[in-house]
């Protein structure tokens, strides 16, 4: 060992090497810490895409639902007194057959009571006290989410819903030919559609561990998960909804309750402002440990070829060292010689 540090040219690979060497790692550490933070930027990004996508097909669907209603108040057949109900009912049966997703539609006079209804459900009964009835006759009404009171037991289950029939009400006032109120036109969403905006785009989705989910603006869980159900969590102190009330986007870390693990979250809340009363709060969310292995893996990849990079470092040191020392090595060995007089030598040339 202590030959080989004697040697000038071992000591000038040396010199050479240990720079180069650390400042090689010092820009792998860089190198790795900044796409560690690239890879949570582009999971950001990818979360807050979703959430947003998803968001704004929820409003388009709702103000595209909003018009057809509208639209139907509006035609002659429904402002004419002067039409029957069969009449009435056979447009309101089209109508609904033209989306899969109405559950019921149907009209009331001044009084609440229901006088037209799809496959002639509801027919008679009073909902003077329901919200449709009562903000739908003051103008366009978009209701939140809640449980199917008069329809759950008739109506067949969800296709994805996870919980029994929910629905989202639409309605609107209805005025005759002469401008005078004479009812509500309401249409009932069965909430499977936001499942199919929702598997719409998980489809679409590489990666399948990212949850989509819609909370309500009160914090509860309206649309949840194979691993977080549908009501099952009240989410007021997470922190992604905390700022959800205070910013219309935006991404945080934060364990959640079913797994008690840390996700990157980003959430999207549809400015109220858009609707008349729906307060929704889309929410995607992925688990940190399999972005720790995404990141892990690209470290890993980083480190071979930084490793890889070392090693012809110290091979091209060591091939320049050889090539700068030889001519001195040799002339150094030649004037030994001389100084020794052992023989006659004559010094060699160099190109």
């Amino acid at each position: 060992m202590g030959k080989f540090f004697s040697s000038t040219k071992n000591k000038f690979v040396i010199f050479l090497l240990i720079p180069l060497v650390v400042a090689t790692y010092l820009i792998y550490g860089i190198i790795q810490k900044e796409g560690a933070k690239l890879v949570v930027q582009q999971k950001s990004n990818l979360l807050s895409l979703i959430v947003r996508n998803m968001s704004d097909n929820f409003d388009t669907l709702m103000n595209n639902r909003a018009r057809e209603i509208q639209t139907i108040a509006s035609s002659f057949i429904v402002q004419n007194p002067q039409i029957s109900l069969k009449q009435k009912k056979a447009l309101l049966e089209k109508m609904k057959k033209s989306y899969a997703h109405y559950a019921w539609m149907g009209m009331t006079d001044t009084n609440g009571n229901i006088i037209v209804g799809t496959d002639n459900l509801l027919v008679g009964k009073n909902v003077k006290k329901r919200s449709w009835f009562i903000e739908g006759s003051k103008g366009l009404h978009m209701g939140d989410v809640h449980d199917a009171f008069l329809l759950a037991k008739i109506m067949p289950k969800p296709k994805w819903d996870d919980l029994p029939l929910r629905l989202v009400d639409i309605s609107t006032p209805i005025y005759d030919l002469e401008g005078k109120f004479i009812g509500v036109l309401c249409g009932h969403l069965g909430w499977d559609w936001a499942f199919e905006i929702r598997n719409r785009i998980v489809e679409k989705l590489d990666n399948k561990n990212i949850d989509i989910l819609v909370l309500k603006h009160d914090s509860s869980l309206l649309l949840g998960s194979s691993k977080l159900p549908s009501a099952s969590v009240d989410l007021k102190e997470q922190k992604s909804y905390l700022l959800s009330q205070k910013e219309p986007y935006g991404v945080a870390k934060e364990k959640w309750p079913d797994t008690k693990e840390l996700y990157l979250t980003a959430f999207a809340n549809n400015n109220p402002q858009k609707t008349d009363s729906i307060k929704w709060i889309v929410i995607a969310r992925e688990n940190m440990s399999y972005i720790q292995e995404q990141i892990n893996a690209i470290k890993h990849k980083i480190l071979i070829i930084f490793t890889i990079l070392s090693l012809f470092l110290v091979f091209f040191v060591v091939y320049i060292v050889n090539r700068l020392m030889h001519p001195i090595v040799t002339i150094a060995r030649f004037a030994q010689k001389i100084s020794d007089e052992k023989e006659e030598v004559q010094l060699p040339l160099f190109e």
